[in-house]
């Protein structure tokens, strides 16, 4: 699937990625085919249900691959920069974390009880011998008030934190090497809904002020709604619709982005919630042709035997990888 979205060089510009697993029944086809640009600046949401393969991708485009991984392979540029032809050793030293950082999913719960936090932030500058600890301890300060942490933070240890306080951290680590892109991997799923607001909040702000760009992998579409420029949905290892977060809200055109998008809770509305019937596919063994037909209730024969469906022009901007597109303007 190829999806062209930027206008000039875009920052990311992900082709035909590819990442699967061994597993005893059979590879594990997480990432299956994914394509997708993103330009500087720009936040692109990833949303879609557990086990799409939302972060197998995050962990592809940072290259923080398990022992059992049986494929990678594709293409992914940033900043003009071929990636894929980097040696591992390459992409550590000049990639991960000066170019492209994460906020991991649980990273509240990756923080060493033993060190002060301040001492953990200051080591992602101070381990490849890049500033002295003096320099280190200063800009550590200065990620702290960036995030909105009291000076005294630095130190302080875990459990004397609160889980936003914590995440807040975490983002400060994230920023510490001055990246250009973020990749934020369910970053408020730890948290209650008062604490989530706080961190959504920083993110708009800092996306404000610092200008970079994020990738921001969600479950939720409508907390994603809130902060993405794009929204992409992911389903079985694919993306099945992406475009301006205005047009997949307003107008969703694959049955699975309307399925999500109706099963959200609205404060003026007497609409009943729907909810997807079935369960997402084993990716050992997925459904032929189009993933998502054995739960969809508009699923002709050739959604069950042609594919997968190339990206078509649906709503606005958007694309999306449905036969039906065909059916409503024919």
């Amino acid at each position: 699937m190829n999806v062209q979205q930027s206008h000039g060089q875009p920052l990311l510009s992900v082709r035909d990625l590819r990442l699967s697993y061994a597993a005893d029944r059979g590879d594990v086809r997480a990432v299956d085919g994914v394509s997708f640009d993103l330009e500087a600046g720009q936040t692109l949401a990833i949303v879609g249900e557990s086990g799409s393969g939302k972060t197998s991708l995050a962990l592809a485009l940072l290259r923080l691959l398990p022992r059992n991984t049986s494929q990678f392979e594709g293409q992914i540029t940033l900043n003009g920069m071929d990636c894929m032809a980097l040696s591992d050793g390459d992409f550590r030293d000049r990639v991960r974390w000066r170019q492209i950082s994460m906020v991991f999913q649980g990273a509240t719960e990756s923080l060493n009880p033993i060190y002060k936090v301040g001492h953990q932030v200051r080591e992602v500058l101070t381990a490849r011998g890049d500033q002295s600890r003096q320099a280190a301890d200063e800009r550590t300060r200065e990620l702290l008030d960036m995030v909105r942490l009291p000076t005294e933070t630095f130190n302080r240890y875990p459990h004397e934190l609160s889980g936003g306080m914590k995440q807040r951290i975490a983002v400060a680590s994230a920023l510490a090497l001055n990246p250009t892109l973020i990749l934020l991997d369910e970053p408020t799923s730890a948290l209650d809904v008062g604490v989530q607001a706080q961190i959504m909040n920083l993110f708009k702000r800092l996306k404000s002020n610092l200008g970079v760009a994020s990738i921001f992998i969600s479950h939720d579409i409508a907390l994603a709604s809130d902060l993405a420029d794009y929204i992409a949905v992911m389903y079985a290892g694919r993306l099945v619709e992406i475009g301006p977060s205005e047009d997949i809200l307003g107008a969703p055109s694959h049955p699975y982005t309307q399925k999500l998008l109706a099963a959200i809770p609205r404060l003026r509305s007497d609409t009943p919630l729907e909810f997807i019937p079935g369960a997402p596919p084993d990716l050992s063994d997925p459904p032929t042709g189009c993933r998502f037909h054995p739960r969809c209730e508009f699923a002709m024969d050739r959604c069950r035997v042609d594919g997968p469906r190339e990206f078509v022009t649906a709503s606005g901007q958007s694309l999306a990888a449905c036969w039906l597109l065909d059916e409503r303007t024919s």
